[in-house]
């Protein structure tokens, strides 16, 4: 009952993080600025340096940690008595599948909508 939708969760923040990395490189590349480029390992493997905004890269890091400790504990969860016997369980399946993954990711999105409207959040340096 967590498989499928926890991961959907973590593949939506993931996506959204990948998405403000390219808008910001876009943006890089028309104002002109060079990307970083990161040489690693001696200079044998070469990428261009992370553009995504912190929040979302917290939130994204917040949900695979949520979806690690779900997938790891799995078997700890017991079986649900509505499923078998009380034929209750479509509305548990129903809003696992269409509840968790579409309205869990809803802060991701609106840090992407946020830097899609080149208006991203920022902290202070003390934060």
């Amino acid at each position: 009952e967590i498989r499928i939708p926890w991961k959907l969760l973590f593949f939506i923040s993931l996506s959204a993080a990948v998405k403000d990395h390219e808008i910001n490189v876009a943006r890089s590349v028309d104002a002109g600025i060079p990307t970083q480029v990161w040489h690693l390992f001696g200079g044998l493997l070469e990428m261009n340096a992370i553009q995504t905004s912190p929040p979302l890269l917290f939130m994204t890091l917040a949900h695979f940690l949520y979806v690690n400790a779900c997938m790891k504990g799995e078997e700890c969860i017991p079986t649900t008595w509505d499923i078998f016997y009380e034929k209750w369980g479509y509305m548990l399946i129903f809003w696992n599948f269409a509840g968790v993954p579409f309205s869990y990711c809803y802060s991701s999105l609106y840090l992407l909508n946020r830097s899609l409207d080149n208006n991203p959040i920022d902290h202070s340096t003390v934060y």
